[in-house]
Formats: structure tokens, sequence, C-alpha cells
């Protein structure tokens, strides 16, 4: 495959403009007014990941992703689950952190 630095650039803009995209509808998810409290630090993270969960099986269902990568968590090694359980743990550390200040 050829390697185009102007297609790479392209890209990157591309995954900003994504990325911020992605950030403002996850402030609006979080804080939404129409709410009649505002929620809890669960409520919130619930509500995110269960719109994580809908977008993938709706790409996995559509077809639109890739159609060679196998399902769920085949091909991975121990160090993989480790780095996916420090994840984890370190994100129920900062909401802890978090929770209390």
């Amino acid at each position: 495959p050829s390697h185009s630095p102007a297609l790479g650039k392209c890209m990157c803009i591309l995954g900003c403009f994504l990325s911020a995209a992605a950030a403002i509808s996850t402030e609006a998810l979080i804080k939404d007014p129409a709410s009649p409290r505002p929620l809890t630090l669960m409520e919130s993270n619930a509500r995110l990941y269960s719109y994580g969960v809908l977008c993938h099986f709706l790409v996995r269902l559509s077809g639109l992703g890739p159609s060679t990568v196998p399902l769920w968590f085949s091909g991975y090694n121990g160090l993989a689950y480790l780095a996916v359980l420090n994840q984890a743990l370190m994100g129920l550390c900062v909401s802890a952190v978090v929770s209390r200040t």
C-alpha cells in the first residue's frame, strides 16, 4: 500500500474533529438539562457505557465494521487482560478520588 503524508494529515485532522464531537456529545449526555435532578457518577457512567455498547452492536449488525476481525475476545494474551484489569482498577480509583473531593 502506498503511504501518503497528505492522507495521514487529513486522517489526523478528522480524528481530532471526531474526538471533539465525541467529547461534546458525552457532555450533553451527562449534563442533560431536561433531567429533574443531576445524575450520580454511577448513573452517568452507566448511561455512557450503555450508549457505547449500543453503538458497538449497531456497527456489528450493520456490517460497517471490519468483517475479518473475530468476535469478542479471541487472540488476546494474558498481558492484554492484565492491561484491561489495570485500566478498570485505575478508573475505579479515579472515580473514588473524584467522589470524595
